[in-house]
């Protein structure tokens, strides 16, 4: 079949994009580009470009990373790869005033040299020159990689934005009946000039596989000459107000027809290629041809393109022509036109607490759960669909994530630094920030502190930013991310400023078109152009997920973007308003193929939204943006004025379990069990003393615990306090729920199945919230470093305010504290003689090890899941039956004596300038005792991702070492390191933050904790 084509085109201003990339290897280069292109060279082998300009003289500095000098006119930058394509890649430029040319050659590790036909490669430089990515190549193009099973090619990613002549309406083409109207409904044409060849191009709304064959013609008419045809080739109906001069029918891919307006064949087809799951066909004509017609080289090219049913002579549709009733093409579009763009963002959420590493490596990438297509599964599908078809796409990440990940997974953050990069090989992305652990913001507000400070969002803030700095750099960021966005109108503020009003830098946050745009501003707002602007509420500008794209984000129409996703799109190309974004969310575990299975079994998510993601990537008047980018745009907003008493609002999902209000999981409801009234259990069936109660209430233990944590002196320690806060409460307050039917709505928005069921608060959530004390003890830690004692100190203290007490030991060096769970040791913090002070042992910021409400260790394959220090592991004789005992304690001048409830382990603590000799004393009955501690210097930093190295002295000691920070674990007679311990899969680090070691004896024997701040 054949298939009929003719152009128009409407000139939209689109935002530009970043400086231009020319990416090419030796034989692909162009003849000019221009000063402000990167040329990104491209080689199959590893090696360097050696290159000069303007006739091989040394370029001017700067000079691009791994650059040397070789000769008097020559330079050699490293070629770095393989990128995810197999092939290497150096970037030159952008240039200054003054360089003409640029020439090269590769040198290649294995000593060839890569070359024009044994010529030097050469360039042209000069301002205003054309840049393009790639050639125009019609068929699928080079090699992108691999997804999964799936080999991935250009196809038609070479095709820019700057090439799309403009879009046109879906849906209005003529309808024949025959159900392929969707395959002749033209939506964007595209032309470019390469070479000695003229590259066209058409999507189509829905192509048919096949359809080309016999459901659709394409013709394209170009005047290129003085005078021409106006009738329409092959005898269909109609004129054109115009004169034409080349006609180009395409019979399918094979073959074409090309004729000027005498109806003479004049030749030049260079082939044709049709993608029906790409909706797309492209194909070429020589320059030779167009000069047959009449062309005499300079005359701008005009276009009309037109589809027909095959053997029907009524066009059913053409190119952005306002109406087919009259019998005539009245528009011409040329080749220097160019249309609007729809806007499209996406947000890859990944918020995991912290979690044992073989937890997280199966996150990362499951090769045994597989989506049901049998590829692989994990946070790294999102990435590889993204980084192979070089999408932006943006990246929410929870600091205990990117924490979790350097420690134990650091390949996959290896992958994030790749994206953040800039490079487009390896794909490009921005980080949004927020607050350290995901706790629920409105209920620790920066205003609701009464005891002073700086307030605990703020805190959370801080933290992250350090995180994120440290462990991905980049610039700064000033989008912000409210976690499970559940924000009232006071939360704003906590966006912008902490409550002593200093800036934190961020100006943007997201929320959602169904929920807080509907029920703030009323539903026709929110779906109206409204709901897809930037709206600036309380003095941030919020950008909004837009609920119908979003729910159909993992949805196929014939193996590309879901149909509807589509008209939205091109309705948006088409608006004179291009300030609108369709911005999609959500949990990265969702885009794995892991969401709502239990992460047992596998979905086809990943599978899906890649192939929607590589419908958009082929579609170039689609333009894929991160928020950030659309940050620099200059977008005029929604001024929503400042609302304070704005309600409680969440997304969709969130409020319907929680019954339109969040309030009702953390205050409680008759069907949901109250947080704020709850008291978590210190050991099971006996709860302390205080309700979680609020951070502004007293005699809560939200309250007291933050009033201790922010009244500590300022130093590291303080800073591990407010972590180990926030941290526990991640996700606050978050209860099971039973009852998911939340998306059929009345006809007033009310849910047609609201949440009636009983919920309680979540057992995870039970044991993280449940720890919250762990903070307040390390703020005991934070004040004894502000204020030492001379001399050893013994003393016991509720330092966790569980109504249970704590017992220190403590001298102008350092700073233990033990519970009698175990008698493990909870946290030890050493001092240097200037006051600066920081931690070696404290297992605080992992989650706790099982849902049984309280810090219990378990056995589980990863060992302790919170590496505590003086744990009690396993005695050959009584089994695990010590990890958890409640010991007796007795004060000695210079420490404790612990005893386990049967008398058969007993445990000396003794302090000497900094050093803790522990000394156990175990019964026969018992056997041997496998003692384990979690060494973490500079516990924090750690977290932030700096590296922790560990040695073995020549006593057979471990030293533990990160940063300023180091400790020793040294044997003493009687014990000795067991450096065959089975710490799970992972090993010795396999939790996170610390490296473990296990000490064994039997009878009497012991170590020495021996730490040191440099």
């Amino acid at each position: 079949m054949r298939l009929k084509l003719a152009v128009l085109l409407l000139a939209l201003a689109s935002p530009a994009l970043a400086a231009p990339f020319v990416e090419r290897t030796l034989q692909e280069l162009p003849p000019e580009i221009g000063t402000d292109a990167v040329l990104v060279v491209v080689s199959d082998k590893p090696g360097a470009v050696r290159w000069g300009t303007n006739g091989w003289r040394v370029p001017a500095q700067p000079w691009p990373a791994d650059t040397r000098q070789v000769d008097a006119g020559a330079v050699e930058t490293r070629l770095t790869g393989p990128t995810i394509d197999g092939r290497y890649r150096a970037h030159l430029g952008p240039f200054r005033q003054g360089v003409s040319s640029l020439e090269m050659v590769l040198r290649h590790d294995d000593g060839s040299w890569g070359s024009l036909q044994g010529r030097d490669a050469r360039v042209a430089v000069r301002a205003g020159a054309p840049n393009r990515r790639r050639p125009i190549t019609i068929g699928r193009g080079p090699w992108l990689g691999k997804s999964g099973r799936l080999d991935l090619y250009e196809e038609f990613q070479d095709w820019e934005h700057a090439d799309c002549r403009g879009v046109d309406p879906a849906d209005d083409a003529r309808s024949f009946g025959d159900g392929k109207d969707a395959s002749r409904d033209l939506i964007a044409f595209y032309s470019r000039r390469e070479g000695d060849a003229l590259y066209l191009r058409a999507d189509l709304l829905d192509l048919g596989l096949g359809d080309e064959r016999h459901a659709l013609d394409l013709v394209v008419l170009v005047d290129c000459a003085p005078g021409g045809q106006t009738a329409l080739p092959d005898f269909v109906h109609g004129r054109t107000a115009f004169g034409w001069d080349l006609a180009i029918t395409v019979d399918h891919a094979a073959a074409a027809r090309v004729r000027d307006a005498q109806w003479r064949d004049v030749g030049g087809f260079l082939g044709a290629y049709f993608r029906s799951d790409l909706d797309a066909v492209e194909l070429g004509v020589s320059l030779e041809a167009l000069r047959k017609a009449g062309w005499d080289g300079q005359r701008r090219l005009g276009f009309a393109v037109y589809t027909l049913k095959k053997g029907d002579p009524r066009i059913a549709d053409a190119f952005r022509e306002a109406s087919l009733d009259d019998g005539r093409l009245d528009t011409l579009t040329f080749e220097d036109h160019l249309g609007g763009t729809a806007k499209y963002s996406v947000i890859l959420h990944g918020n995991q607490a912290v979690q044992p590493m073989s937890w997280v490596h199966d996150l990362v990438e499951s090769r045994s759960t597989l989506t049901p297509g049998g590829n692989p599964t994990g946070y790294l599908r999102a990435l590889d669909a993204h980084e192979l078809l070089r999408m932006p796409a943006n990246i929410n990440i929870s600091a205990t994530l990117a924490a979790s990940a350097e420690w134990g997974a650091r390949a996959f953050n290896d992958r994030i630094r790749r994206f953040l990069d800039g490079k487009p090989e390896t794909g490009q992305g921005a980080l949004l920030g927020g607050v350290i652990a995901e706790h629920i913001m409105p209920y620790f507000e920066n205003a609701l502190a009464p005891h002073g400070g700086a307030g605990a969002n703020a805190a959370a803030v801080r933290l992250k930013d350090e995180a994120l700095d440290r462990i991905y750099g980049g610039p700064p960021r000033s989008v912000f991310w409210i976690p499970e966005r559940v924000v009232r109108g006071s939360t704003f503020q906590d966006v912008l400023t902490d409550a002593r009003g200093r800036p934190t830098g961020y100006r943007y946050t997201v929320v959602d078109q169904t929920t807080h745009l509907t029920r703030w501003y009323g539903h026709a707002d929110a779906h109206g152009k409204n709901g897809f602007k930037i709206n600036r509420i309380n003095g941030v500008s919020c950008f909004i997920i837009n609920d119908d794209a979003d729910q159909w984000k993992f949805a196929n129409t014939d193996g590309g973007l879901w149909v509807w996703t589509r008209r939205d799109l091109v309705k948006k190309a088409l608006d004179p308003d291009q300030e609108q974004l369709t911005l999609v969310f959500d949990d990265w575990e969702a885009f794995s193929g892991r969401s709502f299975t239990s992460f047992g079994v596998g979905n086809d998510n990943p599978d899906n939204y890649e192939r929607g993601l590589r419908w958009l990537a082929n579609h170039p008047w689609v333009q894929v943006v991160t928020l950030e980018e659309i940050t620099t745009w200059g977008w005029r907003e929604v001024d929503r004025g400042h609302r304070p008493d704005l309600a409680i609002e969440t997304y969709d999902w969130l409020r319907h379990a929680t019954e339109e209000s969040y309030h009702h999981w953390y205050y409680g409801s008759p069907q949901e069990e109250s947080f704020v009234n709850t008291r978590p259990e210190r050991v099971p069936g006996v709860q302390v003393p205080k309700a979680y109660g609020e951070v502004h209430r007293p005699g809560t233990l939200l309250g007291d615990i933050w009033a201790n944590v922010a009244r500590a002196p300022a130093n590291r320690v303080r800073d591990l306090a407010e972590a180990v806060f926030l941290v526990t409460m991640y996700e606050t307050a978050w209860h099971d729920e039973d009852m998911n039917d939340y998306l059929p709505k009345t006809a007033s928005g009310d849910y047609r199945f609201p949440d009636t069921t009983w919920d309680p608060i979540a057992g995870w959530a039970r044991a993280m919230h449940s720890r919250v004390g762990d903070a307040s003890i390390a703020a005991h830690a934070a004040r004894w470093a502000a204020s030492p004692p001379s001399g050893v100190r013994v003393w016991k203290v509720d330092a966790d305010e569980d109504g249970e007490d704590e017992y220190v030991v403590a001298d102008g060096r350092a700073f233990y504290v033990f519970e009698d769970d175990g008698a493990r040791l909870m946290l030890a913090a050493v001092r240097a003689p200037d006051g600066r002070a920081d931690t070696f042992v404290a297992g605080l910021l992992p989650c706790p090890g099982d849902e049984a409400r309280r810090d219990r260790e378990t056995e589980r394959e990863d060992g302790p899941v919170r590496p505590h220090g003086l744990v009690d592991w396993w005695a050959t004789g009584r089994g695990s039956r010590y990890v958890n005992e409640t010991y007796r304690a007795e004060a000695l001048a210079d420490g404790w004596r612990f005893t386990s409830p049967d008398g058969l382990v007993r445990k000396t603590v003794r302090l000497s300038q900094g050093r803790l000799t522990v000394e156990y004393d175990v019964a026969p009955a018992a056997g041997t005792l496998s003692v384990r501690t979690g060494l973490a210097p500079a516990t924090l930093d750690l977290f932030m991702g700096q590296a922790l190295t560990t040695t073995t002295r020549a006593d057979g000691a471990v030293v533990a070492e990160s940063g300023r920070v180091k400790v020793a674990l040294a044997p003493r007679a009687g014990a000795q390191i067991n450096a065959f311990a089975a710490f799970g899969g992972k090993g010795p680090r396999g939790t996170a933050f610390a490296h473990q070691v296990e000490v064994q004896g039997q009878g009497r024997f012991g170590f020495v904790l021996e730490p040191e701040l440099r």
